[in-house]
């Protein structure tokens, strides 16, 4: 049964992702600019999709990911990102406790850690280019732990890093851990009152050629200059507005309960452990335990850090308790039928197999927008509208994918990219403050699409408006244009049902 626990978090983690039925917000956005560099041959580093920063130069560190994406769903669409992702994270789950396992030697141990880990990172699983970045982490991890002193450890580092480099803002932390196993290395010595014995250590030489190189990577991408700026940017300004995934992790969300819940596991398991933590481990639980706590997006590096240290603690308790029986070198039929179970459940729940799974729920079996305006983009692209649209943030990059170039709207999820005057315009509007109006007129937008679950001041505003008429409305929105601008418009149409319109992408 050893290879059934050991594979059971990420089975669990494939599955999770891979059963996932809602179109992430980030995912148009990344088929948008893969889609937009495809066939332009150029790097998108300017903005195409928004009226108010139009022709500005954006950061696009995440280029990479983003061809990889619109490859994957120009072959087969949303299914095979999604395939894609689900296989991304599973492999990331998989060499943490393949990790924990060698450190360990314990399956058990190594699976009960990882299915630790897999809780704590199950809400970080979306179908975006962070399921890369968790794998690069995964793989950087493994190989500074497994490998330490080999020359061969240099070129994997590279490797990662400069994929990591132009598919995420995470890549900072590839350079962070060669840096942490380098302080540890060097500590050995210092705390043996020889420090000149690091001079010739060839673990210490490896480490600190593999920090170098991996610093150097992060600079190797088509934006060099704007490389740590990205990073910090994002970071910041999305915590400055209010992205909940970016505000500091607390009891209130799923993330934070399990983040908590694994440190007072972590305390408990290191209080009865006769086992002392190595430096290395410290420095691995300090710096990312501070990680998970700014950020709840970042508790997914905590959770990956988490099981090749509690593994070998919970294999020395399991080995305390356990006690051999008559039927340990027995063969035992009943671990090829749990692999067989679990085998054709897992082939079941792939996106284009879950529709014939009987186990699950009719919803739960095709993929759907939830809340995406459907109707309104049908509605548009049949009314052949073209303009500025003023829609919510969550919203923009779906209304380009499937209207670009026609229509160019406010702002999307590039949250870095607009300035914050920008920004408070966009706040101003959606909560119809002001005089909203002179703003949409300073941004030439002639039509709006809102939903009262955003706001229903704004709704509110725009009913009581003499310069407003509303065109359409259905579940997920209404449509609302100038009237000195819509005497051409076509009379107001039924209410389009979203799941059954025709929308495909520009």
């Amino acid at each position: 049964m050893a290879a059934v626990w050991l594979t059971l978090p990420s089975l669990l983690a494939f599955v999770g992702v891979s059963l996932a039925t809602d179109h992430p917000v980030d995912f148009w956005l990344h088929v948008n600019t893969g889609r937009l560099m495809w066939e332009t041959g150029t790097l998108a580093g300017w903005d195409h999709f928004t009226c108010t920063i139009a022709g500005s130069e954006v950061v696009n560190q995440n280029w990479l990911a983003e061809l990889a994406t619109y490859g994957l769903y120009r072959i087969g669409g949303f299914e095979l990102c999604q395939f894609a992702a689900a296989s991304c994270y599973a492999a990331a789950i998989g060499l943490s406790v393949l990790l924990a396992w060698r450190r360990s030697g314990n399956a058990h141990a190594a699976a009960w850690a990882g299915l630790a880990g897999w809780a704590m990172a199950l809400s970080n699983f979306g179908i975006r280019p962070q399921a890369i970045s968790t794998l690069l982490f995964a793989a950087e991890l493994f190989v500074l732990w497994c490998n330490a002193g080999r020359w061969g450890t240099i070129a994997w580092i590279a490797v990662i890093q400069l994929i990591w480099a132009n598919s995420h803002g995470a890549f900072v932390l590839g350079a962070m851990l060669p840096g942490i196993f380098l302080a540890a290395a060097i500590s050995k010595h210092w705390g043996a009152g020889a420090l000149r014995g690091a001079l010739t250590d060839r673990e210490v030489h490896t480490y600190l050629v593999c920090s170098l190189v991996a610093a150097l990577a992060m600079f190797v991408n088509p934006q060099p200059s704007h490389t740590l700026d990205y990073v910090f940017n994002t970071s910041s300004l999305s915590l400055d507005r209010g992205i909940e995934e970016w505000l500091p992790t607390n009891f209130a969300t799923l993330t934070g309960k399990a983040y908590f819940a694994s440190i007072a596991g972590m305390l408990v398991l290191l209080g009865v452990s006769r086992r002392r933590l190595e430096t290395v481990e410290w420095l691995l639980l300090a710096t990312f335990l501070l990680l998970g706590a700014k950020a709840q997006r970042m508790v997914i590096w905590w959770a990956m850090i988490v099981p090749p240290i509690a593994a070998p603690r919970l294999a020395e308790l399991l080995s305390r308790r356990r006690k051999p029986t008559a039927h340990d070198d027995e063969d035992d039929l009943a671990p090829w039928f749990v692999v067989a179970g679990l085998v054709l459940f897992v082939l079941t729940t792939f996106p284009w197999t879950r529709g014939y799974n009987p186990l699950l729920p009719a919803d739960r079996r095709i993929a759907r927008g939830i809340h995406e305006p459907a109707g309104a983009v049908a509605y548009l692209r049949d009314s052949g509208y073209r303009g500025n649209v003023f829609a919510p943030v969550s919203w923009g990059a779906y209304l380009t994918c499937f209207l670009y170039p026609d229509v160019k709207v406010f702002n999307d999820s590039r949250i870095e990219s607009f300035p914050d005057d920008v920004w408070n315009d966009y706040l101003q509007i959606g909560a119809a403050e002001g005089d909203w109006n002179a703003t949409l007129e300073k941004y030439r937008i002639d039509l709006i699409v809102w939903s009262d679950r955003l706001s229903v001041e704004l709704l509110a505003a725009l009913r009581r408006s003499l310069a407003w008429r509303e065109v359409y409305d259905d579940a997920e929105c209404a449509i609302f244009r100038r009237r000195d601008k819509s005497s051409g418009d076509p009379a107001r149409p039924s209410p389009v049902d979203a799941a059954a319109a025709s929308v495909r992408p520009y």
